[in-house]
C-alpha cells in the first residue's frame, strides 16, 4: 500500500509534473473550445468589427487611449487595455480565425491555475491537497464561461496578474528585496490594465498582513503604501484620459452593490453545485437555493470548526467578498434587469479555496484519508462531466442566444439578440418575434428599433424601416450604428446630402467604423469628387483597409 502511494504521489506531486497534469488536463477537457466560432456577444465588437484594427500593430498606442468598446462618456465604458492587447497578439498571428483565440484563453487558464498552485503552496504545507483543489479549480464547471466565451479572457489575465503579484507580496513580507517589491507592483499595475476589480488586491494585502500574519499597520513597510498609491495614481489618470472622465460614479456603485446583494447566494450556489448554470443569469429567473443551503453547510462547518488557520479562514472570505463585490456593481431596472455572468465568479473563487483549505483538518479518523480521496474522484469526475456538457453551449451564436433564452426568459437583450442571430440566418419571422419579445419586455432596449427597421428594408417596406431607424435614433442617440443603417437607406432612397451626413454622424462617433468609411469613398468615387475620395481612401489605409479601384467599379450602394 505505501508502495502504490509513493508511486501515485511520485506520478501525481514530485517536481514538476503536477504542471505538467494541469496541461494535459486543462487541454483534455477544454480542448473541444478550440472548434467554437464566435458567440456573438461582445465578442463581434471586440474581435470581428475590430479585425482590421488589431491587425495594424501601428494602432498600438490607440489600445491605451480609448475604452475597449470605444464608447468613451457611456455608462459601458471600460478602460481595458490589456485585453485588448491580447486579442491583438492572436489577430496579428491568426486574423479573425477562432480557433487562435480560444487556443489563447485555455492557455491562460492552465497558466492562472499554475499560479494558483505555488500561491496555494506558499500558503499551506500540504502538496497533495493543494494539487487536488488546483485540478478541481482547472475543471469547475463555474469556470467555463470564464475559458470558452472569448471576452471571459479579461478574469483570466486578472486572476493571473494578481495572483502572481499577491505571491511576490507574501515572499517580500518573508524577505524583503527590490526584486520582489518591483514585481508585486508591477504585476499590480498590469492587473489594474486589465479590469477594474483589481484596486482591491491592495486592500486584500493588507488584510492578509493584519489577519494572517498577525502584524500591526505600523509594521507593514512604507514602499508598499507608496506603491499602491503610484500604480493606482497612473492608472486613474490613463483611464480619466481614455474614457474622457474623471469621475467613477460611487453613489450609483455602492447603490447597486446593495441592491444586487442577492448575487452573492446565487454565485456561492455556482462554487458548491455547480450543475444550475446559466449562459445569462438574471436573479429573477434563477434559483438561490442552492446558496442558500451552501451558506447553512458552510455556517455549520466553520462554527463547529476549530483551527489555527482560522485568520486564513476570514482572509479567504474577505477574497471572494472583496472581488465579487465588483460582479454586483451592475445597474438594474424591471425593464433591464442585471446579469450576473459566471465568468466574474473566478477571481472570487480562489477565496472559496482559501477557506476549504484552511479548514482542513485530520480529525476524521483512519478512514479520513481514504474518504478524502472518494470525495475528490468523485467531485473530479463530476466537474469534468458538467464542463464538457455545458460548455457545448458557446459553440456557435445560434446555439449560444437559443440556450440564454432558456436560461433567461425574462431578460429583453437575449430575444434581441437572438433576433439577431436569426436575422444573419436571413430567418425573419423568427427574428421578428424574437424582436417583439424583446420590446414586450423593454420597449427601449437597444438596437431592437434598428434591427426591425433592416428586416423592413430588405422586404422594401422603406417607411416602416425609417420610422423604425429614427424611434432607434431617438432612444440610442450615441448608436453610431444606427446612423450608419439610416444613412444607407437615404442611399437607397438617393438622398444623397442625408446619407453623407448620416455618415460622417456615424464616424464623428465611432472614428473607426469601416462600413462608414467605405461608404463614403463609394459615394465620392462615383460622384467624381476626388477629393473628398483621396480623403477617405487615405483614412482607409491608415486603418490598413486601402479600397483598390476594382472594388469601387463593382461596389454601388444604390
Amino acid at each position: 500500500m505505501h508502495t502504490i502511494t509513493a508511486r501515485l504521489k511520485n506520478l501525481f506531486l514530485s517536481s514538476w509534473h503536477p504542471f505538467l497534469w494541469f496541461f494535459l488536463v486543462g487541454f483534455l477537457i477544454y480542448g473541444q473550445a478550440l472548434f467554437f466560432g464566435f458567440s456573438y456577444f461582445d465578442d463581434n465588437i471586440l474581435i470581428l468589427e475590430r479585425i482590421h484594427q488589431l491587425r495594424d500593430i501601428s494602432s498600438l498606442g490607440n489600445v491605451f487611449q480609448n475604452d475597449v468598446f470605444h464608447l468613451a462618456h457611456h455608462p459601458g465604458s471600460y478602460y481595458r487595455p490589456l485585453l485588448v492587447l491580447s486579442f491583438m497578439v492572436d489577430a496579428l498571428v491568426a486574423g479573425a480565425n477562432p480557433l487562435i483565440f480560444h487556443f489563447s484563453n485555455i492557455l491562460i487558464h492552465v497558466l492562472s491555475v499554475c499560479i494558483l498552485f505555488v500561491l496555494l503552496q506558499e500558503l499551506f504545507p500540504f502538496r497533495g491537497k493543494v494539487f487536488c483543489f488546483s485540478l478541481l479549480f482547472l475543471v469547475h464547471p463555474a469556470n467555463v464561461q470564464a475559458v470558452v466565451w472569448l471576452p471571459g479572457r479579461n478574469d483570466l489575465l486578472l486572476a493571473f496578474f494578481a495572483m502572481t503579484s499577491f505571491l511576490f507580496f507574501i515572499k517580500d513580507l518573508q524577505h524583503p528585496c527590490l526584486r520582489k517589491s518591483l514585481g508585486h507592483f508591477v504585476l499590480f499595475f498590469l492587473a489594474l490594465m486589465t479590469k477594474e476589480s483589481a484596486v482591491a488586491l491592495p486592500v486584500l494585502c493588507f488584510c492578509y498582513f493584519v489577519f494572517v500574519q498577525k502584524g500591526r499597520i505600523a509594521q507593514l513597510p512604507v514602499k508598499f503604501y507608496l506603491g499602491w498609491v503610484l500604480c493606482l495614481g497612473l492608472w486613474f489618470l490613463c483611464r480619466s484620459a481614455a474614457l474622457k472622465t474623471m469621475g467613477i460614479g460611487m453613489a450609483v456603485s455602492f447603490g447597486s452593490v446593495l441592491q444586487n446583494s442577492p448575487a452573492i447566494i446565487l454565485y456561492l450556489g455556482k462554487v458548491f453545485f455547480p450543475f444550475n448554470l446559466s449562459v445569462f443569469p438574471i436573479l429573477r429567473d434563477s434559483s438561490l437555493w442552492w446558496g442558500i443551503l451552501a451558506i447553512f453547510m458552510m455556517s455549520i462547518v466553520v462554527s463547529c470548526f476549530q483551527s489555527k488557520r482560522r485568520p486564513m479562514i476570514v482572509f479567504g472570505f474577505l477574497w471572494f467578498l472583496f472581488f465579487i463585490s465588483f460582479a454586483l456593481l451592475r445597474v438594474t431596472s424591471p425593464e433591464a434587469p442585471a446579469d450576473f455572468l459566471e465568468h466574474r465568479l473566478y477571481v472570487p473563487m480562489v477565496g472559496i479555496l482559501l477557506v476549504l483549505l484552511g479548514m482542513q483538518n485530520n480529525s476524521l479518523g483512519r478512514y479520513g484519508p481514504r474518504l478524502a480521496i472518494l470525495i475528490f474522484v468523485s467531485s473530479f469526475l463530476a466537474f469534468s462531466l458538467i464542463n464538457m456538457s455545458y460548455a457545448k453551449n458557446f459553440q456557435d451564436r445560434l446555439t449560444f442566444w437559443q440556450r440564454a433564452v432558456k436560461d433567461a426568459p425574462g431578460a429583453a437583450l437575449v430575444h434581441a439578440n437572438l433576433g439577431a442571430m436569426y436575422y444573419f440566418d436571413k430567418k425573419f419571422e423568427p427574428a421578428i418575434y424574437e424582436y417583439q419579445q424583446a420590446l414586450a419586455l423593454n420597449p427601449r432596449q437597444d438596437m431592437v428599433h434598428s434591427n426591425l427597421a433592416l428586416i423592413f428594408e430588405k422586404q422594401d417596406r422603406f417607411l416602416e424601416a425609417e420610422q423604425e431607424f429614427l424611434t432607434e435614433l431617438s432612444l440610442s442617440p450615441r448608436y453610431a450604428d444606427g446612423y450608419f443603417n439610416l444613412g444607407l437607406l437615404r442611399y437607397r432612397q438617393r438622398r444623397i446630402d442625408e446619407a453623407r451626413q448620416l455618415m460622417r454622424q456615424t464616424i464623428s462617433l465611432d472614428p473607426y467604423h469601416v462600413g462608414a468609411h467605405q461608404a463614403l469613398a463609394v459615394d465620392f468615387y462615383h460622384s467624381g469628387d476626388k477629393e473628398n475620395l483621396s480623403l477617405y481612401l487615405q483614412k482607409l489605409k491608415e486603418m490598413n483597409l486601402a479600397i483598390s479601384s476594382d472594388f469601387l467599379q463593382k461596389v454601388n450602394l444604390w
